[in-house]
């Protein structure tokens, strides 16, 4: 990119998160002068983009194997995930009233892996997933949503 100015500094906008940029410089007055030697300067970790395909890799009555493929533009270096899942489920209790149970948790991986399971879920509930990938600057925008339903367990065989 060639940028002409009559100032001694300028800003260079619209490059790109995470990203090492060589600029050299050349004077002009009458003619053009000699380039400058060139220097190297990056620019700062950015959000990365979304976790692509979000799937279920396995999945049974209380636990749930997610697997994802790392987002395109990182933009920095992943540190970890985050998956976010939620449910809302109504029940009929005793004397018919009816009571609502809602599940709303975030999991922080502590690692750059793109499969997780998550564990201890209620059966017999359908949950949302998302997963979030995170730089050192922050969370980036979230995966595709999954459904996944647990199944209901079922009842051990008398012996």
């Amino acid at each position: 990119q060639n940028i002409s100015t009559d100032a001694t500094e300028t800003v260079i906008k619209g490059l790109t998160a995470y990203t090492t940029y060589t600029v050299i410089i050349r004077a002009f007055t009458i003619g053009f002068g000699n380039f400058s030697l060139p220097a190297d300067g990056s620019t700062d970790e950015g959000f990365p983009s979304a976790p692509q395909q979000l799937r279920v890799q396995s999945a049974d009555a209380t636990t749930v194997t997610l697997e994802w493929d790392p987002p395109v533009d990182h933009r920095g270096v992943i540190v970890n995930y985050v998956i976010h899942y939620q449910s809302m489920k109504t029940f009929v209790a005793t004397g018919g009233v009816q009571r609502q149970e809602t599940i709303d948790e975030e999991i922080f991986t502590n690692m750059t892996t793109t499969n997780f399971t998550v564990s201890n879920l209620p059966a017999d509930f359908t949950f949302s997933f998302n997963v979030v990938a995170v730089t050192g600057r922050g969370r980036g925008n979230a995966s595709n949503e999954l459904q996944v339903n647990t199944p209901v367990e079922s009842p051990e065989s008398p012996v």
